[in-house]
């Protein structure tokens, strides 16, 4: 376990550990997925060793659950409506706050997450090609789910439009 890798030295060990055999885990604090092989290539660890070295990355946050105490169903704000058709099921709730929630609407957490599994497709397009932004169509095209469209897969399982709008920002 490395805390988090940010520098060139943490970088440098992580990846000699990596490559010789040890299972590494870390953190990094990028905005999305891709953001950990750049800053890793940032660091001077060259593009060859980045790909091969790195099994997975996986993108996580925690969104707000709605209380079940005070759970009611609404319709969505005018900055809201333009995720409703990504979303299963046609009935939105929102928590209108109650004591159980200390008056918030939301009580307890649930996580959303980015898992994207290093493959030969992605490892080449990391060894041969200096745009990083060539590995979303083909993460897209493996069926991999983004940050987005996990978050907006909650809203159906207990948290709000707004929530994950709060949480993953204006990526979406």
């Amino acid at each position: 376990m490395v805390g988090e890798i940010r520098d060139n030295e943490t970088a440098q060990i992580s990846i000699q550990a990596a490559l010789t055999g040890r299972l590494v885990f870390s953190t990094f604090h990028t905005l999305n997925v891709f953001g950990v092989t750049a800053r890793l290539i940032e660091m001077g660890v060259p593009r060859s060793v980045t790909a091969n070295s790195v099994n997975a990355v996986i993108s996580a946050r925690l969104v707000r659950k709605i209380c079940n105490n005070c759970k009611e169903e609404y319709s969505p704000k005018q900055n809201e409506l333009r995720f409703v058709e990504n979303i299963s099921g046609s009935t939105l709730f929102k928590g209108r706050g109650c004591n159980e929630c200390v008056t918030s609407g939301y009580k307890g957490r649930i996580g959303i997450f980015e898992v994207v599994p290093f493959d030969e497709e992605i490892r080449s397009i990391i060894t041969e090609n200096p745009q990083l932004s060539d590995l979303l169509p083909l993460v897209k095209q493996k069926g991999i789910k983004n940050l987005k469209e996990a978050a907006l897969d909650k809203v159906a399982q207990g948290t709000t439009i707004s929530e994950v709008i709060r949480v993953t920002g204006e990526e979406m």
